[in-house]
């Protein structure tokens, strides 16, 4: 019984290097490519950004299931809908994104890693076809002339300035008052009209995405560990071209 201490001691030390090799399954989390970028109302993309989360320390034949994925996005009026779909050896899954301005969890079943797998998640959808306008009024700069416009913007505000040009022109004629100031009034208020009418009312809108949380369960049961949330996906703006009545045109081809 004289060694009844030595073994007690064996014991806890092989339980306590037991209890640190289960803590110390880990999921790590990286940015693979920015989603960064502008696109035109309606469009759909396939890459609004992708990470790649890597497991390690995971003991031989058990594996680890990643369960959920918590994104948050900045503005959910620039998205008609958003899918996080997520890819390892072990299968795929696509999951919808709740179009939630804030944390949105996106729920997952089959993917599962064994020590050194990797899984990716990549964010796709599509933007809004009417995407919330960054300004509303038919403020227009021509040179160092500044209009606050109280027509519509557009080539229907555009061409009632010219309407109003011209009947006022003929109103002066008819009444035999018609000068050549008037004349000369009548050219610069048709410059004014052209710059209302090509200028159109441009707008945009912009939403950055995140992965705040990875929530990951192990085989064995014991604790899994992520590391590297938060991670920036990029930032995705919608860009817009309105007409008079408010109905989005499409965007120009340079």
């Amino acid at each position: 019984m004289k060694n009844t201490p030595a073994l007690w001691l064996s014991a806890l030390f092989a339980l306590a290097i037991t209890c640190g090799a289960a803590q110390a399954q880990t999921l790590n989390a990286t940015l693979t490519s920015s989603g960064t970028q502008s696109l035109s109302a309606g469009s759909d993309f396939s890459n609004g950004g992708e990470i790649t989360v890597t497991a390690s320390g995971v003991a031989s034949g058990a594996t680890v299931t990643i369960n959920s994925v918590t994104l948050s996005v900045g503005n959910s009026a620039v998205f008609d809908t958003l899918t996080l779909s997520g890819s390892s050896p072990g299968g795929s899954s696509d999951a919808s994104v709740g179009l939630t301005s804030g944390s949105n969890v996106a729920s997952f079943s089959s993917i599962v890693l064994s020590n050194g797998q990797s899984a990716t998640f990549t964010l796709n959808g599509t933007v809004s076809s009417t995407p919330p306008a960054t300004n509303s009024f038919g403020r227009r700069e021509f040179r160092n002339l500044r209009l606050a416009s109280m027509f519509a913007p557009g080539p229907a505000g555009g061409a009632t300035m010219i309407s109003l040009g011209l009947l006022t022109l003929a109103l002066l004629a008819i009444g035999g008052r018609l000068r050549r100031r008037h004349l000369i009034m009548f050219a610069v208020w048709a410059v004014m009209a052209a710059a209302v009418a090509g200028c159109g009312n441009g707008s945009s809108a912009s939403s950055d995405q995140q992965v705040t949380a990875i929530s990951a369960t192990s085989s064995t049961g014991s604790t899994v560990t992520v590391t590297g949330p938060t991670i920036d996906m990029g930032t995705i703006t919608v860009e817009s071209n309105q007409s008079s009545t408010g109905v989005a045109a499409p965007t120009p081809t340079p």
